[in-house]
């Protein structure tokens, strides 16, 4: 027996554990590479332990990122041992394992990173720039209109990849997201983003029950595609406005709502409502970053901006 032959088995428990559409088509991806991983060691199913979980993972330390070339990063390493935890707990539950395959190996810790939003110009750029990346009008429109979403409403990319016409009430302007933890919220729709919706939705006669950002399948876009599109977007703009010093992605769009959210002054209570934080946590991070602009406050306070400077003979 062939560790890839449970794919079907391992993809349909982890929908009975209640895992999104998403999530498992990321599992899978892990869990097909780890198969790899077994079947070029020669390590048959029935003799998976602890030492081939931790070289694997040793392995992935190594293994280079396939679309920048760079070391994985700690949290997509992270994301593998998380795979290999439901793993386990699938094979053990099959007595196809007596022991977890993790027993004894510490969970890698996540690298603390800084957290960056765009500026307003660059943000502009990043709109212009996604429309180019593909020459159909109806592309172009897609994702012009998806990347001034996440940046207008701060939602999470999946949030925003299920949102269909009826989860919008342009009258009341507000949204209702399905969010972590299948939690619904309320979220606002500016006036503009409104417009661009209708008018969108009406150009592609798009029904209030079809989803606003789909493929051609009428099925939601896939994150992947939205993330590389993103990325050949940031990769066309090279070192312009130092894009290239900041990671172009969803979540960097997230992040971006909060910075000029909080940079304009707006409340705090309603930032974590607004982006389904489950903490004030986060909300407290954003406005430590950008609540106080240190150079504003310095010039304000200068202790010595009443002294005059000394001339130098």
């Amino acid at each position: 027996m062939r560790l890839i032959g449970l794919a079907d088995d391992f993809s349909h428990w982890l929908l009975s554990e209640d895992n999104k559409p998403e999530s498992i088509r990321n599992h899978m991806f892990h869990f097909k590479e780890f198969c790899s991983f077994t079947e070029a060691c020669g390590v048959a199913p029935q003799n998976l332990r602890v030492d081939v979980a931790r070289d694997y993972l040793v392995w992935l330390t190594d293994r280079p990122n396939r679309h920048t070339g760079k070391p994985l990063s700690s949290a997509t390493r992270l994301k593998h041992y998380g795979t290999l935890r439901l793993l386990s707990n699938f094979l053990m539950e099959r007595k196809l394992l007596a022991a977890s395959l993790l027993e004894g190996i510490k969970r890698p810790s996540r690298k603390k990173t800084v957290i960056q939003g765009f500026s307003v110009a660059q943000l502009q750029a990043i709109i212009d720039a996604i429309r180019n990346v593909r020459s159909a009008p109806e592309y172009k429109d897609r994702m012009s209109l998806l990347v001034y979403t996440l940046a207008s409403t701060g939602l999470r990319i999946s949030e925003a990849l299920n949102l269909r016409g009826h989860d919008m009430d342009h009258n009341k302007r507000i949204m209702i997201v399905l969010g972590k933890g299948n939690k619904e919220r309320e979220v606002p729709l500016s006036r503009d983003l409104s417009m661009l919706v209708l008018q969108y939705t009406r150009k592609y006669d798009i029904d209030r029950e079809e989803f606003i950002f789909a493929s051609r399948y009428g099925r939601p876009l896939q994150h992947s595609s939205v993330r590389d599109a993103l990325r050949k977007a940031g990769k066309s703009l090279g070192t312009h406005l130092d894009i290239d010093q900041m990671r172009v992605s969803p979540h960097t769009l997230r992040h971006t709502f909060a910075r000029l959210w909080v940079i304009k002054g707006g409340n705090t209570i309603a930032l974590s409502r607004i982006m389904g934080h489950s903490s004030t946590q986060m909300t407290s991070e954003y406005v430590r970053l950008w609540g106080v602009d240190l150079n504003t406050s310095y010039d304000l306070c200068d202790p010595c901006g009443d002294i005059s400077v000394p001339k130098f003979d």
